[in-house]
């Protein structure tokens, strides 16, 4: 259920992560902390109003729908009964579409919120896709476009792009965290040109990263074809 031709959001989550916030090392690194410390609060509190409107959205949106398909209840039937069962379909595409999003923020939040799906409806297929996010993230992420669609044509959701699925606009994030280095964190707000420039190449990494991963998604999007062929940085 793409809504106004939108059916890719980027979002970039850059302030927040609690990990931004740690034991400073002098007053000018507890000075830059006090000024990140609401920052990544008030990215926290927006990131979270941003799902709870979109949830509220997609709940409208399937509302206005049932009223649609409500008319046909008497007068036909038949039609009524298809575009109900119908429904029903789009409604498990556009949670599977969430769901399987959610593992670019925090894999184990990911694996519960799975293992809790998987409980109300078995899914041997799905669950083999699961596992495969948690062994080997890259190979998830280039798979889920191609698992989506699938879903999509089975389940006779309307199909916008032969290569990837229209059930719900996509939310891809960009996922900085992954290329930061653990040992790096407890220096990110150092103020120095050697931590700019290694923020400036995770950057780099990350965003060169993201484009090969979802080459299929973006052109889709885009509507053409990238003047090359990216490839994932180097490590």
């Amino acid at each position: 259920m793409v809504e106004h031709d939108i059916d890719t959001l980027i979002f970039f989550d850059i302030l927040g992560h609690r990990k931004l916030i740690d034991e400073p090392h002098d007053l000018t690194d507890a000075w830059v902390q006090s000024i990140i410390a609401p920052l990544t609060r008030l990215a926290e509190n927006s990131l979270a109003a941003f799902k709870s409107k979109r949830a509220l959205h997609a709940k409208d949106r399937f509302l206005a729908e049932t009223d649609r398909i409500m008319e046909f209840a008497e007068s036909d039937p038949e039609a009524f009964g298809k575009q109900r069962i119908q429904l029903r379909h789009d409604r498990e595409l556009y949670e599977l579409v969430d769901l399987l999003g959610s593992a670019d923020v925090d894999l184990a939040a990911f694996d519960n919120r799975a293992q809790a799906y998987l409980d109300r409806n078995p899914d041997p297929e799905l669950a083999d896709f699961v596992s495969l996010a948690l062994t080997d993230y890259r190979a998830f992420v280039l798979q889920r476009e191609a698992f989506l669609k699938k879903r999509e044509t089975a389940l006779g959701g309307k199909s916008l792009c032969a290569k990837t699925h229209s059930s719900r606009s996509e939310l891809l994030r960009m996922p900085f965290r992954r290329h930061i280095p653990d040992a790096h964190w407890p220096n990110i707000l150092d103020w120095s040109h050697s931590n700019m420039s290694t923020l400036f190449d995770i950057g780099y990494e990350t965003g060169r990263n993201f484009v090969a991963d979802h080459r299929e998604r973006l052109e889709g999007s885009m509507g053409k074809t990238l003047a090359s062929k990216p490839e994932r940085a180097s490590a």
